[in-house]
């Protein structure tokens, strides 16, 4: 990826094959395609104005609450321009992500989260659902 400094944050969202979310310290102002549809979203109008830890189950895989754990990633990145770290997220329709992240800060108050290599995966009330289990054969069963 290009220098973000020389880049505007259309250009940035221009990328597809990554999910990818602009934001502050309190909610998400932009993203691409590739991350409504991750999130499987009708539009980006759903997701924006969202703090990411609405997008997350309460608790992180380490047994963090995703709220404070969000905000010292946030912050960390705010102070020093990047932060990487796995993170689970949950989408519009319940279903778990499991993806590495990548923040970065943009300007000073404006930070760039790249979805890397996300896994989702169905919850357990999907899983009996014959018609969440012919949509999504092709997931993982956690």
């Amino acid at each position: 990826m290009t220098c973000v400094v020389e880049q505007s944050f259309e250009e940035i969202l221009a990328d597809e094959s990554t999910a990818m979310v602009i934001h502050d310290d309190m909610a998400s102002l932009d993203c691409n395609q590739a991350f409504v549809d991750l999130f499987e979203a009708n539009d980006k109008n759903e997701l924006l104005g969202l703090h990411p830890c609405q997008l997350s189950p309460e608790y992180q895989a380490n047994g963090a609450m995703s709220y404070e754990l969000a905000n010292e990633y946030i912050s960390e990145c705010l102070q020093t321009g990047r932060s990487e770290f796995n993170w689970l997220n949950t989408s519009m329709r319940g279903k778990l992500i499991l993806s590495k992240v990548e923040l970065v800060r943009l300007s000073e108050n404006r930070l760039l989260s790249r979805m890397v290599n996300p896994q989702v995966y169905i919850n357990r009330e999907q899983r009996n659902d014959p018609k969440h289990r012919q949509e999504n054969s092709n997931l993982a069963v956690p």
